[in-house]
């Protein structure tokens, strides 16, 4: 038997099927050619679950990272 999701758990899976829909679409349309996805490990696992094939193929660089604690100059130094 499975255990019951916790909500944030459920709210972390809905976040990642909107952004996946989002990226999935703009791949169809040719909205860009390449995604490069760097998210907290968790949720670039559910992500991915979420990417069609296409989006997946588009996909050049994933980085399992949660930058999400970091200040606008750290994120900007972390890209140079």
């Amino acid at each position: 038997m499975s255990q019951a999701k916790s909500g944030h758990e459920q709210e972390l899976q809905q976040f990642a099927r909107q952004v996946a829909k989002y990226l999935n679409r703009s791949i169809a349309n040719a909205d860009f050619a390449h995604i490069v996805l760097i998210a907290a490990p968790r949720f670039l696992g559910c992500l991915r679950i979420e990417l069609s094939d296409a989006a997946r193929r588009a996909l050049v660089l994933e980085e399992s990272k949660n930058l999400t604690d970091l200040d606008d100059d750290a994120i900007k130094k972390y890209f140079e």
